[in-house]
């Protein structure tokens, strides 16, 4: 039996079902429900009972998933032992590269030391579009964080190699000063922005999602376009008419970081679907990155959710292709 297994199990105890389970283990409803039958034939009993409504356990499943949690407590708590006490020197025998594209760069960047990969991991950065072609050659193990759009999930549909586990969700949407009409909006149709005075993040990523939200909402009022949070933000202070795009979480960091000038801005996220961006990691499942890499990440994203509970209970990390 494989951690994977008990990792799955626990995770549909959770969830309630094999369609919201499969979602977060990023498998198949067909692919899980085959991890848990065998996982159930292995044991020699029932786990689950299924119905239409989801599934529920037994009570061999209710003992089961105590031993199970624990388990995968150990397992990981043995892997932190052991890249902590891992000597550099060793380490470099195995060194591990991690890439990833512009925005999850930008966001472990404001995070700083707090999410810092474990092991001797260097980061660099890469095209989405290069790291879906390495992802996809015959002999990767390579692992990439990528950001991923509505306009990129197809590419998840179309190659089932990959696996891309979700760090945390934001939202596309404007900043805005005080006094400006958008006070009081909970969220924003496109008309709305459309005519307004307008900084662009011209980060190549950003501008095409700029496009890709507004492609039947020309903007028309656009004065500034900039790649700094800083310029942005300050934009929109010098004028309450004015407005900036920005990302939830991207404002988050800025309000926690003392040298930005986030006083009086405020963030309103667009409504369309379009503006939901996924940040994760990305790599083949059939020539999986080592253990450490695995656990690093996994690390990660505990720490990025340990961090900002109330973003993740406000933008789920659900991604639906």
């Amino acid at each position: 039996m494989q951690i994977n297994a008990f990792r799955c199990f626990i995770e549909l105890s959770k969830a309630g079902s094999f369609y919201a389970a499969a979602q977060n283990v990023h498998m198949t409803q067909q692919g899980l429900n085959k991890t848990i039958t065998s996982l159930e034939a292995k044991l020699g009993m029932q786990l689950i009972e299924r119905s239409r409504s989801g599934i529920r356990l037994t009570s061999k499943g209710e003992e089961f998933l105590g031993h199970a949690r624990r388990i995968v407590e150990d397992y990981d708590s043995m892997l932190d032992n052991l890249m902590r006490s891992e000597s550099n020197a060793a380490l470099s025998e195995f060194p591990a590269k991690v890439s990833a594209t512009y925005y999850p760069l930008q966001i472990m960047a404001g995070l700083q030391d707090s999410v810092v990969l474990s092991g001797n991991i260097v980061i660099s950065e890469v095209s989405f579009n290069d790291a879906i072609e390495t992802a996809l050659s015959a002999e990767s193990d390579e692992l990439f964080i990528i950001d991923l759009h509505p306009y990129s999930h197809k590419i998840l549909k179309e190659h089932r190699d990959l696996v891309f586990e979700t760090f945390f969700t934001t939202r596309f949407g404007l900043i805005w000063s005080d006094g400006n009409p958008l006070e009081g909006v909970d969220v924003l149709h496109r008309d709305m922005a459309s005519k307004m005075p307008m900084a662009l993040n011209s980060q190549r990523d950003m501008m095409r999602l700029t496009k890709w939200v507004f492609r039947d909402n020309p903007l028309t009022n656009i004065t500034l376009e900039a790649t700094s949070p800083r310029l942005l933000l300050e934009y929109t202070q010098r004028s309450p008419e004015r407005v900036a795009t920005f990302d939830s979480f991207g404002f988050i960091l800025s309000q926690i970081d003392d040298g930005m000038p986030t006083e009086g801005v405020h963030f309103t996220p667009f409504s369309t679907p379009d503006s939901i961006c996924h940040v994760g990691a990305l790599y083949n499942k059939r020539h999986q990155p080592p253990i450490r890499m695995l656990h690093g990440i996994r690390n990660l994203q505990a720490r990025i959710e340990a961090m900002f509970p109330e973003h993740f209970e406000n933008h789920p990390k659900l991604l639906k292709l």
